[in-house]
């Protein structure tokens, strides 16, 4: 055989074979979920409330990070925090008159509240408030908007960078202390996606770098 024959045939079939990996589409369609998990791993870890604020363990974590690509849609937005959790103590004083002052100490639970916000929007943000009871607790709780009567809008939060934070509180009164912190850990945290329209690869599997 001719010797450039042959160096021109070598050299189509490379070309042709090069096209077609790079020009094959990626075959997808659009997989209803009825709930989506995204996990948000770095609001993991312990938190504690005491009567001065602490750098260990923290009353507040913060996750910067964005919805899946693959997702198209949904229609309701839950959040899901595992771990366990230890009451503190407060004391109360109680002034009957007279002179009279007598003293309680009662637990103290606390609660972690969570806040989703929109950087560039930030007029919009999202709100739940967990409450961890025991040694084990797992709490799925709703999220609401803090405008425009609490309902989730899922086009401002998809296609944009968010902010998630997770943090410690408790509330005492004017006649409180606080005696003994409220601390505990956090093992998983993540949202949950309810009704969730998700694109995915005919095949079965969630697209590349989708999740």
């Amino acid at each position: 055989m001719n010797r450039g024959l042959l160096i021109l045939l070598i050299g189509g079939a490379m070309l042709a074979l090069g096209c077609s990996s790079d020009d094959e589409e990626v075959e997808r369609e659009l997989v209803y979920h009825d709930s989506f998990p995204v996990p948000l791993e770095t609001l993991a870890g312990t938190y504690a409330f005491t009567a001065e604020p602490q750098d260990d363990p923290p009353r507040l974590r913060s996750s910067e990070f964005a919805m899946p690509e693959a997702v198209a849609d949904f229609s309701r937005l839950s959040l899901v925090v595992e771990g366990s959790w230890t009451p503190g103590s407060r004391e109360i004083e109680y002034n009957l008159g007279g002179g009279d002052v007598i003293h309680d100490t009662l637990a103290v639970h606390g609660r972690l509240q969570f806040e989703l916000t929109i950087p560039v929007d930030p007029e919009k943000t999202y709100y739940a408030v967990v409450v961890p009871l025991g040694e084990a607790f797992y709490v799925d709780v709703s999220i609401v908007a803090g405008w425009s009567g609490g309902q989730v809008n899922a086009e401002d939060l998809l296609g944009v960078d968010l902010e998630a934070t997770l943090s410690c509180a408790i509330t005492l009164g004017e006649n409180e202390r606080l005696l003994e912190p409220s601390f505990g850990t956090v093992t998983a945290a993540r949202l949950e996606l309810g009704a969730a329209d998700v694109y995915e690869k005919s095949d079965g599997f969630l697209l590349l770098g989708d999740r």
